[in-house]
């Protein structure tokens, strides 16, 4: 029975170790006031070509993003201010400068590229 129980105060303690029997949270990252938001963004090129109808579709990753506020522009005019971009290409063809700004605690990070739209 001794042997017993020494198996279950092993296994006890192995679960505990394993599953981080801790009220420490640390998987809680906390961010400074000041800290500039990183944004990462699968597909992002300088350069891209959309065709004319076609949407620019962009779903951007930012860190840390409390109290984060987006804005898209196209050639300078704002297209969005969400934070996911699904924007219907309805320009004339050329090339236009692109650009996703985030503005945290008063700093702010940015994307830009050239968009050249076709027909």
């Amino acid at each position: 029975m001794k042997k017993f129980n020494e198996y279950i105060v092993l296994i006890v303690s192995t679960i505990c170790i394993l599953t981080g029997c801790s009220t420490n949270d640390e998987s809680q990252v906390v961010f400074g006031k000041n800290e500039l938001p990183k944004i990462y963004m699968v597909s992002w090129q300088t350069n891209q070509s959309v065709l004319i109808g076609k949407a620019i579709v962009f779903f951007p990753s930012v860190s840390p993003s409390d109290g984060a506020t987006y804005k898209w522009t196209l050639d300078g005019v704002v297209i969005s201010t969400e934070k996911n971009l699904n924007y219907i290409v309805t320009n004339a063809p050329g090339s236009y400068n692109f650009r996703f700004d985030v503005e945290r605690n008063g700093q702010t990070t940015y994307r830009t590229a050239i968009i050249k739209v076709m027909l």
